[in-house]
């Protein structure tokens, strides 16, 4: 079973995503947002899930994302996608792929 949560946040109107794997206890946050960290800290907690990865897919200034928050508490690696240029990111598509298919 794969756990999958949508946050939304009412001051930014955004949502953050998170998908799960409860067999080996990971988890991946797409648009992690600053000011949500401490909540959704506590919804991994309940899951008992560790975030191996934060997927950024845009920088917008109503949009703070806390990756390097999630980076330093749990040594997630910050990714991003094809369509957000960020500079020392790599893209997470091919990445989450390769993942998921030598984890089989």
């Amino acid at each position: 079973m794969m756990p999958f949560r949508q946050l939304f946040d009412t001051s930014s109107t955004t949502f953050t995503c998170l998908f799960g794997c409860f067999t080996f206890r990971d988890a991946i946050i797409i648009d992690p947002l600053f000011e949500q960290h401490t909540g959704r800290t506590a919804l991994l907690k309940a899951l008992s899930l560790k975030v191996k990865y934060t997927v950024n897919t845009r920088a917008r200034a109503d949009h703070v994302t806390d990756s390097w928050l999630m980076k330093d508490s749990e040594a997630a690696k910050i990714t991003r996608s094809d369509n957000y240029r960020a500079e020392g990111q790599f893209n997470w598509c091919q990445l989450v792929i390769s993942e998921l298919a030598s984890a089989q």
